[in-house]
């Protein structure tokens, strides 16, 4: 074998081996951009969620806040129509007094959640 042959030989050599890491390169190039892909993908489902989350939450203290206003409002009425009745007016303070602490009382335990508790309770012992 000569010099010549020899030398073409490993070119030609050189030149496989250059195709191949191409090849891979190319591959890999392909996978880095599938893998981009997919995260992206993945990053606007959760932020879908998220957006899910958030509006359902919206939702849900929009609903508590109805029912906070609704439960002030009958309980103001109560108090109303109890001042309006007579028999109680020797002492109007104390009868301010207590409403005010039945109303927060009431408004307490409309947020902490204690009336459904209690409900359920007393649902569980009947």
């Amino acid at each position: 074998m000569t010099d010549a042959e020899s030398g073409g030989q490993a070119g030609g050599e050189a030149g496989q081996l250059m195709n191949t890491v191409l090849q891979a390169e190319r591959e890999a190039k392909r996978a880095v951009a599938e893998c981009e892909q997919r995260a992206e993908e993945i990053l606007k489902a959760a932020q879908a969620r998220a957006q899910r989350l958030v509006s359902r939450a919206d939702q849900r203290i929009t609903v508590i806040q109805m029912r906070c206003n609704h439960r002030i409002d009958s309980i103001v009425k109560a108090m109303e129509m109890q001042q309006q009745v007579p028999g109680d007016a020797a002492h109007p303070g104390q009868l301010e007094a207590q409403a005010i602490e039945a109303v927060v009382a009431a408004l307490a335990a409309e947020l902490t959640g204690a009336d459904d508790e209690a409900a359920g309770e007393r649902r569980v012992r009947e």
